[in-house]
C-alpha cells in the first residue's frame, strides 16, 4: 500500500473538488459483449458466478484508478484488490457476503469461496469490515436490469467500487450483461470505467492464460 502526497498528486484539483460533496458516487450501467468469456464458461464448464468474479477482478486490477482509497483521513493506493460478494445462503432465499483473498489460481479461488461460504455463519463477515482493498460485488441473475441503485452509508470516505450484472440476454449471436459499475468521483471519472469494460472485452483473447 502506498501512501498519496495529495499535493503533489495529478488528480489533486478533482479530489478536492469532489471530496466533499454530500454524495459524491456515480453509477453507470450498460450491456457488456460478454460471448467469448460465455462459451470458454460453457466449453470448460466453469461455475458461471465464481469464472466472471475471477475474471472481473483480474480487468479492475488491470486500471490503477480503482486502486485508490481512504484510509484513516488519507489517500492510499492499493497494490491489489480483493472480491467481497453476496452468496445464497443454502436452500434459502436470503444471502450472505464472503470475502476471498485474490489468487493466481482459478481453483484455489472456487476452493476458497466455497469453504467461506460454507463455514461463515452471519451475513457479513469480520474482515469485509476492517478492509478498504475491496471491490464489493453483486449478482442479480434474475432480472436483466438497464438502471441499479446500491444501498449505501452516506460516508464520504467510502470509496469502495460497487460492482453488479444482471441477467444476460442473447441478441444476433451476441451475449450481453447488463453490468453496473458505481465509484467514488474524486479518485474515479466515466474515463476509467471506459478503461475498465474496453480490459474486459480485450482480455478475452486470454483467457486460457487467465483460468490456467
Amino acid at each position: 500500500m502506498e501512501v498519496v502526497d495529495i499535493d503533489r498528486w495529478k488528480r489533486k484539483e478533482h479530489f478536492m473538488f469532489f471530496k466533499d460533496m454530500d454524495s459524491p458516487f456515480f453509477n453507470l450501467c450498460l450491456d457488456l459483449d460478454i460471448t467469448p468469456l460465455y462459451q470458454h464458461i460453457k466449453q470448460h464448464k466453469l461455475p458461471f458466478y465464481h469464472a466472471l468474479i475471477y475474471y472481473v477482478m483480474a480487468c479492475v486490477n488491470s486500471v490503477e484508478a480503482f486502486k485508490y482509497r481512504y484510509d484513516n483521513e488519507r489517500v492510499v493506493k492499493h497494490d491489489a484488490l480483493h472480491p467481497s460478494f453476496t452468496v445464497l445462503d443454502g436452500d434459502d432465499e436470503l444471502f450472505k457476503i464472503i470475502t476471498v483473498l485474490n489468487t493466481d489460481n482459478f481453483q484455489q479461488f472456487i476452493s476458497d469461496s466455497r469453504d467461506q461460504a460454507s463455514t461463515q455463519t452471519s451475513i457479513i463477515d469480520a474482515q469485509r469490515q476492517q478492509r478498504s482493498d475491496l471491490v464489493y460485488i453483486t449478482s442479480i441473475p434474475w432480472i436483466s436490469f438497464s438502471s441499479i441503485a446500491h444501498p449505501i452509508t452516506l460516508a464520504k470516505f467510502d470509496a469502495v467500487t460497487r460492482i453488479a450484472w444482471g441477467k444476460y440476454k442473447k441478441e444476433q449471436g451476441k451475449v450481453l450483461l447488463p453490468f453496473s459499475v458505481q465509484a467514488h468521483h474524486a479518485f474515479i471519472d466515466g474515463i476509467h470505467i471506459g478503461k475498465l469494460t474496453e480490459a474486459i472485452e480485450r482480455n478475452m483473447a486470454r483467457l486460457a492464460e487467465i483460468f490456467g
